[in-house]
Protein backbone atom coordinates (compact mmCIF):
# COMPACT_ATOMS: atom_id res chain seq x y z
CA UNK A 1 0.00 0.00 0.00
CA UNK A 2 2.96 2.40 0.97
CA UNK A 3 4.56 1.41 -1.83
CA UNK A 4 1.02 2.50 -4.06
CA UNK A 5 0.96 5.88 -2.33
CA UNK A 6 4.65 6.79 -3.76
CA UNK A 7 3.75 5.89 -7.08
CA UNK A 8 0.53 8.07 -7.15
CA UNK A 9 2.72 10.75 -5.72
CA UNK A 10 5.16 10.53 -8.30
CA UNK A 11 2.57 10.33 -11.13
CA UNK A 12 0.90 13.43 -9.52
CA UNK A 13 3.71 15.40 -9.98
CA UNK A 14 4.76 14.36 -13.02
CA UNK A 15 1.38 14.78 -15.02
CA UNK A 16 0.81 17.95 -12.72
CA UNK A 17 4.21 19.19 -14.36
CA UNK A 18 2.89 18.49 -18.59
CA UNK A 19 -0.27 19.99 -17.29
CA UNK A 20 1.37 23.06 -16.11
CA UNK A 21 3.67 23.77 -19.46
CA UNK A 22 0.47 22.89 -21.45
CA UNK A 23 -0.95 25.67 -19.11
CA UNK A 24 1.59 28.21 -19.25
CA UNK A 25 2.04 27.76 -23.30
CA UNK A 26 -1.55 28.28 -24.41
CA UNK A 27 -2.55 30.39 -21.36
CA UNK A 28 -5.41 28.76 -19.99
CA UNK A 29 -8.19 31.27 -18.45
CA UNK A 30 -9.62 28.86 -15.95
CA UNK A 31 -9.62 25.24 -14.89
CA UNK A 32 -13.13 23.80 -14.36
CA UNK A 33 -13.82 21.17 -11.52
CA UNK A 34 -14.69 18.86 -14.29
CA UNK A 35 -10.95 18.82 -15.64
CA UNK A 36 -9.71 18.84 -11.45
CA UNK A 37 -11.51 15.66 -11.69
CA UNK A 38 -10.53 14.15 -14.87
CA UNK A 39 -7.00 15.22 -14.16
CA UNK A 40 -7.09 13.00 -10.81
CA UNK A 41 -8.33 9.65 -12.50
CA UNK A 42 -6.30 10.14 -15.55
CA UNK A 43 -3.10 10.34 -12.28
CA UNK A 44 -5.00 7.10 -10.86
CA UNK A 45 -4.91 5.39 -13.78
CA UNK A 46 -0.80 5.96 -14.91
CA UNK A 47 -0.32 5.19 -10.98
CA UNK A 48 -1.77 1.25 -11.81
CA UNK A 49 0.28 1.10 -14.93
CA UNK A 50 3.26 2.02 -13.69
CA UNK A 51 2.74 0.30 -10.18
CA UNK A 52 2.46 -3.02 -12.15
CA UNK A 53 4.72 -2.11 -14.73
CA UNK A 54 2.67 -2.53 -17.91
CA UNK A 55 4.95 -0.19 -19.75
CA UNK A 56 3.52 -0.99 -22.96
CA UNK A 57 0.54 1.40 -22.00
CA UNK A 58 1.95 3.70 -20.50
CA UNK A 59 2.90 5.43 -23.55
CA UNK A 60 -0.61 4.57 -25.53
CA UNK A 61 -2.18 6.15 -22.68
CA UNK A 62 -0.16 9.17 -22.64
CA UNK A 63 -1.47 10.02 -26.32
CA UNK A 64 -4.92 9.47 -24.94
CA UNK A 65 -5.14 10.86 -22.19
CA UNK A 66 -2.99 14.06 -22.40
CA UNK A 67 -4.87 15.43 -25.74
CA UNK A 68 -8.65 14.97 -23.85
CA UNK A 69 -7.06 16.76 -20.76
CA UNK A 70 -5.31 19.60 -22.98
CA UNK A 71 -8.98 20.03 -24.94
CA UNK A 72 -10.87 20.20 -21.56
CA UNK A 73 -8.10 22.67 -20.14
CA UNK A 74 -8.82 24.79 -23.04
CA UNK A 75 -10.54 24.06 -26.72
CA UNK A 76 -8.14 24.24 -29.77
CA UNK A 77 -7.49 22.84 -32.56
CA UNK A 78 -7.02 19.38 -33.06
CA UNK A 79 -3.73 20.22 -34.98
CA UNK A 80 -2.68 22.83 -31.55
CA UNK A 81 -3.75 19.40 -29.33
CA UNK A 82 -1.60 16.94 -31.01
CA UNK A 83 1.25 19.11 -31.93
CA UNK A 84 1.21 20.61 -28.06
CA UNK A 85 0.88 16.54 -26.88
CA UNK A 86 4.12 15.73 -28.67
CA UNK A 87 6.37 18.87 -28.05
CA UNK A 88 5.70 18.41 -24.24
CA UNK A 89 6.03 14.51 -24.50
CA UNK A 90 9.71 15.26 -26.12
CA UNK A 91 10.34 18.18 -23.59
CA UNK A 92 9.58 15.47 -20.93
CA UNK A 93 11.90 13.08 -22.30
CA UNK A 94 14.83 15.28 -22.22
CA UNK A 95 13.93 16.32 -18.85
CA UNK A 96 14.02 12.38 -17.41
CA UNK A 97 17.07 11.42 -18.75
CA UNK A 98 18.54 15.81 -17.63
CA UNK A 99 16.61 14.72 -13.81
CA UNK A 100 18.10 11.21 -14.11
CA UNK A 101 21.89 13.15 -14.32
CA UNK A 102 21.18 15.01 -11.69
CA UNK A 103 20.50 12.39 -9.46
CA UNK A 104 23.47 10.74 -9.97
CA UNK A 105 25.68 13.82 -9.76
CA UNK A 106 23.92 14.48 -6.19
CA UNK A 107 24.81 10.78 -5.43
CA UNK A 108 28.66 11.74 -6.25
CA UNK A 109 28.59 14.61 -3.19
CA UNK A 110 25.68 13.33 -1.17
CA UNK A 111 25.71 9.62 0.76
CA UNK A 112 23.06 8.68 -1.57
CA UNK A 113 21.37 5.32 -3.12
CA UNK A 114 19.65 6.30 -5.67
CA UNK A 115 18.35 2.64 -6.44
CA UNK A 116 16.36 2.91 -3.30
CA UNK A 117 13.04 2.02 -3.86
CA UNK A 118 11.41 5.41 -2.67
CA UNK A 119 14.64 8.07 -4.17
CA UNK A 120 14.21 5.50 -7.57
CA UNK A 121 10.34 6.38 -7.94
CA UNK A 122 10.21 10.03 -6.94
CA UNK A 123 13.64 11.01 -7.08
CA UNK A 124 13.72 11.92 -10.74
CA UNK A 125 9.72 12.77 -10.58
CA UNK A 126 10.47 15.52 -8.55
CA UNK A 127 13.66 17.09 -10.50
CA UNK A 128 11.40 16.78 -13.54
CA UNK A 129 9.00 18.50 -11.90
CA UNK A 130 10.65 21.65 -10.99
CA UNK A 131 12.04 21.35 -14.02
CA UNK A 132 8.96 21.32 -16.08
CA UNK A 133 8.04 24.35 -13.90
CA UNK A 134 11.33 26.03 -15.42
CA UNK A 135 10.06 25.76 -18.68
CA UNK A 136 6.79 26.90 -18.21
CA UNK A 137 7.91 30.02 -17.57
CA UNK A 138 10.94 29.84 -19.77
CA UNK A 139 10.05 32.98 -22.64
CA UNK A 140 12.95 31.61 -24.78
CA UNK A 141 11.41 27.84 -24.79
CA UNK A 142 7.95 29.22 -25.20
CA UNK A 143 8.84 31.36 -28.39
CA UNK A 144 10.79 28.63 -29.86
CA UNK A 145 7.47 26.38 -29.43
CA UNK A 146 5.20 28.91 -31.06
CA UNK A 147 7.66 29.51 -33.73
CA UNK A 148 8.58 25.58 -34.93
CA UNK A 149 4.32 25.42 -34.20
CA UNK A 150 4.12 28.35 -37.08
CA UNK A 151 7.01 26.09 -39.38
CA UNK A 152 4.72 22.71 -38.93
CA UNK A 153 1.34 24.11 -39.23
CA UNK A 154 2.46 24.24 -42.73
CA UNK A 155 1.94 20.44 -42.86
CA UNK A 156 -1.29 19.63 -44.68
CA UNK A 157 -3.42 17.20 -42.41
CA UNK A 158 -2.44 13.81 -44.13
CA UNK A 159 0.89 14.43 -43.49
CA UNK A 160 0.68 15.25 -40.07
CA UNK A 161 -1.16 12.06 -39.60
CA UNK A 162 1.11 10.23 -41.57
CA UNK A 163 4.20 11.44 -39.24
CA UNK A 164 2.05 10.81 -36.14
CA UNK A 165 0.98 7.52 -36.79
CA UNK A 166 4.75 6.58 -37.98
CA UNK A 167 6.10 7.82 -34.77
CA UNK A 168 3.63 6.19 -32.99
CA UNK A 169 4.25 2.80 -34.54
CA UNK A 170 7.79 3.61 -33.94
CA UNK A 171 7.35 3.73 -30.06
CA UNK A 172 4.97 1.25 -29.33
CA UNK A 173 7.36 -1.40 -31.36
CA UNK A 174 10.28 -0.62 -29.34
CA UNK A 175 8.13 -1.22 -26.06
CA UNK A 176 6.75 -4.33 -27.55
CA UNK A 177 10.65 -5.10 -28.26
CA UNK A 178 11.32 -4.66 -24.73
CA UNK A 179 8.52 -6.66 -23.16
CA UNK A 180 7.81 -8.98 -25.68
CA UNK A 181 8.53 -11.86 -23.01
CA UNK A 182 5.38 -10.55 -20.92
CA UNK A 183 2.91 -10.02 -23.78
CA UNK A 184 0.40 -12.22 -24.58
CA UNK A 185 -0.45 -12.39 -28.28
CA UNK A 186 -4.43 -11.58 -27.62
CA UNK A 187 -3.12 -8.43 -26.37
CA UNK A 188 -1.30 -7.41 -28.81
CA UNK A 189 -3.72 -7.94 -31.05
CA UNK A 190 -5.81 -6.30 -28.98
CA UNK A 191 -3.49 -3.35 -29.11
CA UNK A 192 -3.28 -3.38 -33.12
CA UNK A 193 -6.83 -3.59 -33.93
CA UNK A 194 -7.47 -0.29 -31.49
CA UNK A 195 -4.76 1.42 -33.75
CA UNK A 196 -5.71 0.47 -36.49
CA UNK A 197 -9.15 1.84 -36.15
CA UNK A 198 -8.18 5.04 -34.07
CA UNK A 199 -6.02 6.00 -37.12
CA UNK A 200 -8.46 4.82 -39.87
CA UNK A 201 -11.28 6.87 -38.42
CA UNK A 202 -8.88 10.12 -38.06
CA UNK A 203 -7.58 9.48 -41.67
CA UNK A 204 -11.24 9.04 -42.93
CA UNK A 205 -12.42 12.58 -40.96
CA UNK A 206 -9.42 14.39 -41.91
CA UNK A 207 -10.03 13.87 -45.62
CA UNK A 208 -13.68 14.57 -45.00
CA UNK A 209 -12.37 17.66 -43.62
CA UNK A 210 -9.85 18.10 -46.78
CA UNK A 211 -13.24 17.20 -48.81
CA UNK A 212 -15.60 19.53 -47.97
CA UNK A 213 -12.97 22.76 -48.17
CA UNK A 214 -12.11 21.80 -51.26
CA UNK A 215 -15.77 21.87 -51.97
CA UNK A 216 -16.03 25.25 -50.70
CA UNK A 217 -12.72 26.30 -52.85
CA UNK A 218 -14.55 25.40 -55.78
CA UNK A 219 -17.61 27.26 -55.53
CA UNK A 220 -15.64 29.93 -54.10
CA UNK A 221 -13.78 30.16 -57.19
CA UNK A 222 -17.02 29.50 -59.31
CA UNK A 223 -18.68 32.41 -57.70
CA UNK A 224 -15.79 34.69 -57.76
CA UNK A 225 -15.62 34.54 -61.54
CA UNK A 226 -19.39 34.88 -61.96
CA UNK A 227 -19.11 38.10 -60.02
CA UNK A 228 -15.58 39.25 -61.91
CA UNK A 229 -17.80 38.40 -64.60
CA UNK A 230 -20.36 40.77 -64.12
CA UNK A 231 -18.42 43.21 -62.69
CA UNK A 232 -16.37 43.82 -65.84
CA UNK A 233 -19.94 43.66 -68.23
CA UNK A 234 -21.01 45.94 -65.58
CA UNK A 235 -18.26 48.53 -66.37
CA UNK A 236 -18.14 48.13 -69.93
CA UNK A 237 -22.00 48.85 -70.27
CA UNK A 238 -21.79 52.06 -68.10
CA UNK A 239 -18.41 52.79 -70.20
CA UNK A 240 -20.53 52.37 -73.29
CA UNK A 241 -23.38 54.21 -72.18
CA UNK A 242 -21.57 57.72 -71.44
CA UNK A 243 -20.46 57.21 -75.16
CA UNK A 244 -23.70 56.94 -76.76
CA UNK A 245 -24.69 59.88 -74.61
CA UNK A 246 -22.34 62.12 -76.25
CA UNK A 247 -23.27 60.27 -79.52
CA UNK A 248 -26.72 61.47 -79.09
CA UNK A 249 -25.51 64.70 -78.05
CA UNK A 250 -23.67 65.26 -80.89
CA UNK A 251 -26.40 65.68 -83.15
CA UNK A 252 -29.40 66.84 -80.56
CA UNK A 253 -30.10 69.89 -79.33
CA UNK A 254 -29.86 72.54 -77.18
CA UNK A 255 -32.27 72.09 -74.20
CA UNK A 256 -31.38 67.99 -75.30
CA UNK A 257 -28.00 68.90 -74.43
CA UNK A 258 -28.47 70.19 -71.31
CA UNK A 259 -30.16 67.09 -70.14
CA UNK A 260 -27.26 64.86 -71.59
CA UNK A 261 -25.15 66.71 -69.60
CA UNK A 262 -26.71 66.85 -66.56
CA UNK A 263 -27.29 62.87 -66.60
CA UNK A 264 -23.42 62.51 -67.70
CA UNK A 265 -22.42 64.32 -64.60
CA UNK A 266 -24.53 62.22 -62.78
CA UNK A 267 -23.05 59.20 -63.44
CA UNK A 268 -19.67 60.13 -63.91
CA UNK A 269 -18.18 63.30 -62.27
CA UNK A 270 -15.05 63.10 -65.05
CA UNK A 271 -17.71 64.27 -67.60
CA UNK A 272 -17.70 68.56 -67.38
CA UNK A 273 -17.92 70.10 -70.42
CA UNK A 274 -19.60 73.18 -69.66
CA UNK A 275 -16.84 75.21 -67.94
CA UNK A 276 -14.94 74.75 -71.02
CA UNK A 277 -16.76 75.48 -73.95
CA UNK A 278 -20.30 77.46 -74.22
CA UNK A 279 -21.37 76.29 -77.41
CA UNK A 280 -20.37 72.91 -78.77
CA UNK A 281 -20.20 72.80 -82.64
CA UNK A 282 -22.48 70.02 -84.00
CA UNK A 283 -22.20 66.44 -84.93
CA UNK A 284 -18.41 64.87 -85.17
CA UNK A 285 -16.69 68.07 -85.00
CA UNK A 286 -18.75 69.13 -81.85
CA UNK A 287 -17.05 65.56 -80.16
CA UNK A 288 -13.37 66.04 -81.30
CA UNK A 289 -13.38 69.97 -80.07
CA UNK A 290 -14.75 69.47 -76.54
CA UNK A 291 -12.75 66.19 -76.05
CA UNK A 292 -9.04 68.07 -77.18
CA UNK A 293 -10.38 71.99 -75.92
CA UNK A 294 -9.30 71.21 -71.95
CA UNK A 295 -5.89 70.40 -73.20
CA UNK A 296 -5.31 72.88 -75.65
CA UNK A 297 -2.73 74.48 -73.74
CA UNK A 298 -1.43 71.11 -72.28
CA UNK A 299 -0.71 69.03 -75.46
CA UNK A 300 -0.08 69.55 -78.82
CA UNK A 301 -2.79 69.07 -80.56
CA UNK A 302 -2.98 69.39 -84.45
CA UNK A 303 -6.59 68.53 -86.35
CA UNK A 304 -6.57 68.10 -89.80
CA UNK A 305 -10.35 68.12 -90.74
CA UNK A 306 -11.62 67.35 -94.13
CA UNK A 307 -15.05 66.68 -93.17
CA UNK A 308 -17.32 69.09 -95.03
CA UNK A 309 -20.50 66.77 -94.76
CA UNK A 310 -23.09 65.66 -92.07
CA UNK A 311 -21.62 62.39 -90.79
CA UNK A 312 -25.03 61.17 -88.82
CA UNK A 313 -26.45 61.95 -92.63
CA UNK A 314 -23.95 59.35 -94.22
CA UNK A 315 -24.25 56.63 -91.44
CA UNK A 316 -26.83 54.06 -89.96
CA UNK A 317 -27.92 55.55 -86.53
CA UNK A 318 -26.15 52.09 -84.80
CA UNK A 319 -23.53 52.73 -86.79
CA UNK A 320 -23.50 56.33 -86.07
CA UNK A 321 -23.83 55.67 -82.48
CA UNK A 322 -20.82 53.23 -82.83
CA UNK A 323 -18.39 55.23 -84.57
CA UNK A 324 -18.75 58.00 -81.96
CA UNK A 325 -18.32 55.77 -79.05
CA UNK A 326 -15.32 54.90 -80.87
CA UNK A 327 -13.93 57.55 -81.05
CA UNK A 328 -14.27 58.69 -78.12
CA UNK A 329 -12.52 56.20 -76.50
CA UNK A 330 -10.02 56.57 -79.08
CA UNK A 331 -9.67 60.65 -78.05
CA UNK A 332 -9.72 59.47 -74.47
CA UNK A 333 -6.83 57.16 -74.79
CA UNK A 334 -4.75 59.24 -77.07
CA UNK A 335 -5.09 62.00 -74.71
CA UNK A 336 -4.24 59.97 -71.43
CA UNK A 337 -0.88 57.90 -73.24
CA UNK A 338 0.74 61.60 -74.55
CA UNK A 339 0.04 63.56 -71.33
CA UNK A 340 2.22 60.83 -69.55
CA UNK A 341 4.89 60.88 -72.67
CA UNK A 342 7.74 63.51 -73.45
CA UNK A 343 6.31 65.34 -76.74
CA UNK A 344 3.25 65.10 -75.81
CA UNK A 345 1.78 65.06 -79.07
CA UNK A 346 -2.13 64.00 -80.85
CA UNK A 347 -2.27 64.21 -84.57
CA UNK A 348 -6.36 64.04 -85.58
CA UNK A 349 -7.06 63.22 -88.93
CA UNK A 350 -11.07 63.13 -90.58
CA UNK A 351 -11.39 62.16 -93.89
CA UNK A 352 -13.77 60.46 -96.38
CA UNK A 353 -12.45 58.08 -99.11
CA UNK A 354 -13.91 55.34 -101.19
CA UNK A 355 -16.87 55.87 -99.24
CA UNK A 356 -15.53 55.21 -95.71
CA UNK A 357 -15.40 57.61 -93.44
CA UNK A 358 -11.91 57.65 -91.72
CA UNK A 359 -10.77 59.12 -88.65
CA UNK A 360 -7.10 58.33 -87.80
CA UNK A 361 -5.76 59.30 -84.53
CA UNK A 362 -1.99 59.90 -83.55
CA UNK A 363 -0.29 59.77 -80.33
CA UNK A 364 2.85 59.88 -78.66
CA UNK A 365 2.85 57.54 -75.70
CA UNK A 366 5.29 56.49 -72.57
CA UNK A 367 4.87 52.62 -72.27
CA UNK A 368 5.99 49.26 -73.60
CA UNK A 369 2.92 48.04 -75.35
CA UNK A 370 1.79 44.53 -76.13
CA UNK A 371 -0.33 44.73 -78.85
CA UNK A 372 -1.28 40.95 -78.50
CA UNK A 373 -2.45 41.51 -75.32
CA UNK A 374 -4.32 44.95 -76.43
CA UNK A 375 -7.90 44.89 -76.44
CA UNK A 376 -8.26 42.09 -73.28
CA UNK A 377 -10.10 43.07 -70.23
CA UNK A 378 -7.98 44.65 -67.87
CA UNK A 379 -5.01 45.32 -69.92
CA UNK A 380 -3.69 48.91 -70.24
CA UNK A 381 -0.75 51.34 -70.04
CA UNK A 382 -2.71 53.30 -67.19
CA UNK A 383 -3.84 51.71 -64.04
CA UNK A 384 -6.05 48.95 -62.93
CA UNK A 385 -9.22 47.64 -63.83
CA UNK A 386 -8.48 50.14 -66.97
CA UNK A 387 -8.86 48.99 -70.84
CA UNK A 388 -12.13 48.58 -71.13
CA UNK A 389 -12.39 51.02 -74.14
CA UNK A 390 -10.29 49.54 -76.21
CA UNK A 391 -11.58 46.26 -75.38
CA UNK A 392 -15.03 47.19 -76.07
CA UNK A 393 -14.15 48.96 -79.42
CA UNK A 394 -12.21 45.82 -80.49
CA UNK A 395 -15.13 43.51 -79.72
CA UNK A 396 -17.56 45.79 -82.10
CA UNK A 397 -17.23 45.42 -85.87
CA UNK A 398 -20.25 47.40 -86.91
CA UNK A 399 -16.90 50.18 -87.29
CA UNK A 400 -14.14 48.49 -88.19
CA UNK A 401 -10.47 49.31 -86.08
CA UNK A 402 -6.95 49.18 -86.82
CA UNK A 403 -4.21 50.19 -83.91
CA UNK A 404 -0.42 49.31 -84.83
CA UNK A 405 2.62 51.60 -84.11
CA UNK A 406 4.60 53.32 -86.29
CA UNK A 407 7.59 55.49 -85.65
CA UNK A 408 7.40 55.94 -81.68
CA UNK A 409 3.52 56.90 -82.81
CA UNK A 410 0.68 54.84 -81.52
CA UNK A 411 -2.26 55.07 -84.61
CA UNK A 412 -5.39 54.27 -84.40
CA UNK A 413 -7.95 54.45 -87.51
CA UNK A 414 -11.48 54.06 -87.17
CA UNK A 415 -13.05 53.07 -90.89
CA UNK A 416 -17.23 53.47 -91.42
CA UNK A 417 -18.70 52.67 -94.46
CA UNK A 418 -21.19 54.83 -95.58
CA UNK A 419 -24.84 53.93 -95.83
CA UNK A 420 -26.07 52.59 -99.67
CA UNK A 421 -28.90 54.87 -99.69
CA UNK A 422 -26.56 57.79 -98.95
CA UNK A 423 -24.30 56.55 -101.85
CA UNK A 424 -27.39 56.42 -104.34
CA UNK A 425 -28.08 60.05 -103.38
Amino acid sequence: MIEFIIWFIACFFSTLGIVYIYYKFVNVDKISLGCCIFFLIGVFLITIIRYYHIYILNYIFYFLFYPLLFYFLKRLTLKHIIYYTVIIWFYGMALDLLSMFILSLLSLFLDLNVYENIIYNTGPVLITFLLMLCIGNCSIIKNFTYSFYERLNKIKHYDLILIILSLFTLIVAIAISLNIKTLSIGGLLILLILMIFMFFFLIIYVKFIVYENNAFINILKDNNAFYIKVDEENRVFKHNLMAKLLSIKSVANKSARLLIDDLLSEFNSNVDFLNHIKNIPYGINGIVYQKVYPYLGIINVKIDNKLDVDVFKLLKPRRYNVFVEKLIVSIDNAIEASLESVDKMVIINLYINDNIVFIELKNSFNANLDLDLLGTVNYSTKHKKRGLGIFSMLRNNEVKTNVKIVNGYFITILEAKINKNELDN
